[in-house]
């Protein structure tokens, strides 16, 4: 028998699958209406809730005070989250009316779904929504945003029972902020429509021509609908990501000995050429932060996926792998030999934040607890200097 996970509203308006089962064909449409624009739907209602905003029509509701959770969506199903909306977070001083922005690592977003006692989604606010440090550019897609003073994530999250929708202040300081979810209800539940996940891991290493590192494993049915990374530098060599963006992106699908889909170097998986050139906004494509001075290297950079997802039945790994890079060359084997002399004398040291977003046919998230509130906004691990550049 052949399973299909469904493409929601925001990848096809409709779909056609060949059932092995049946020998016959099955509009797999996804209820609501957003599958079908047009059509008007009688048997569907939407609804909003606001949160933490008490200075207006709503005094009862909760501020984000330092070190507090508050819950800002409660919904019973089947329904599905249209938006997620986050205005801009500023710690409130006590002393008159001034503010200051909060860090978008204090706060944590976190969604349960059906019940279930670890969250599916678990993830520093800014990183979710691509802004890992606070410094993007304003940009947009059909997926989240950044635009002026908000964030917004426009990602359909179907649930059959129950979503539960937190933010956690772990700061000392209290935060003024204004959060809206919108939803609607689905006339029924299909036993394939998934739940949304996503988790946040930071990776700090001393990268060498050796290196292949494990980025994520996310266990299935289910498939990756985008990847979000900060990556920050303050290596010298490294200015431009010169040798950083080399390595190999490799997905392994259901435990393949080799992968299946392998990206000849990190920004071709992210649909970029030579490097990451230009900020760029695009429709699922985009660098939102870039800064590659020496000594002080970022970018910030997205991938989502709608027709171009990646399947998977049992799970799907992700590995770079700089080792099979610069080797034959002769002018970028002498770029391998000045990362080894760098490695030699401590340097290299290197610093991603990934956020990974996936559906799921579970509602329980995988249980890996999120760093603590020092890891998360600790600074790049500092390389020694060094007057040496690659030529």
């Amino acid at each position: 028998m052949v399973t299909c996970l469904r493409l929601h509203a925001f990848l096809f308006p409709a779909v056609i699958v060949f059932s092995a089962a049946t020998g016959h064909t099955q509009d797999t449409r996804t209820v609501g209406p957003s599958s079908d624009l047009p059509r008007v739907r009688t048997d569907i209602r939407n609804g909003a809730v606001n949160s933490l905003w008490k200075y207006d029509a709503y005094p009862e509701l909760q501020s984000l005070d330092a070190h507090k959770t508050v819950i800002i969506a409660d919904l019973k199903g089947p329904a599905q989250i249209n938006t997620i909306y986050i205005g801009e977070m500023m710690f409130w001083r006590a002393t008159g009316n001034e503010f200051k922005a909060a860090d978008v690592r204090d706060v944590v977003l976190k969604i349960f779904f059906d019940g279930a006692k670890q969250p599916a989604v678990d993830v520093p606010l800014g990183d979710f929504f691509a802004d890992g440090n606070g410094k993007a550019k304003d940009f947009t897609t059909q997926f989240v945003e950044k635009s002026r003073g908000s964030y917004v994530c426009y990602i359909p999250m179907p649930f059959k029972e129950s979503a539960r929708v937190t933010l956690t202040n772990d700061s000392d300081q209290d935060i003024a902020s204004y959060a809206d979810v919108e939803w609607q209800t689905l006339p029924r539940w299909e036993p394939d429509l998934g739940y949304f996940h996503a988790q946040w891991r930071r990776h700090s290493f001393q990268l060498t021509p050796d290196t292949q590192r494990p980025f994520f494993q996310i266990d299935g049915p289910g498939h990756l609908v985008g990847e979000y990374w900060l990556i920050q530098t303050d290596e010298p060599l490294f200015a431009g990501m010169t040798f950083v963006m080399e390595a190999n992106n490799e997905y392994r699908v259901d435990d393949e000995r080799e992968p299946s889909i392998n990206y000849l170097g990190s920004e071709c998986a992210f649909n970029f050429g030579w490097g990451w050139q230009t900020v760029f906004n695009g429709y699922k494509v985009g660098v939102n932060l870039l800064d590659l001075k020496a000594g002080e290297t970022a970018v910030s950079t997205f991938r989502f996926r709608d027709r171009d997802v990646i399947r998977f039945r049992e799970k799907l790994g992700l590995t770079l792998n700089w080792s099979e890079e610069f080797k034959t060359i002769p002018y970028l084997k002498q770029i391998r030999d000045h990362v080894q002399r760098r490695n030699a004398e401590g340097g290299g040291w290197v610093d991603y934040s990934e956020t990974t977003y996936w559906y799921s046919l579970r509602p329980e998230g995988p249980g890996v607890p999120l760093p603590a509130l020092a890891e998360r906004l600790k600074p790049v691990h500092a390389n020694p200097k060094t007057a040496e550049k690659a030529q």
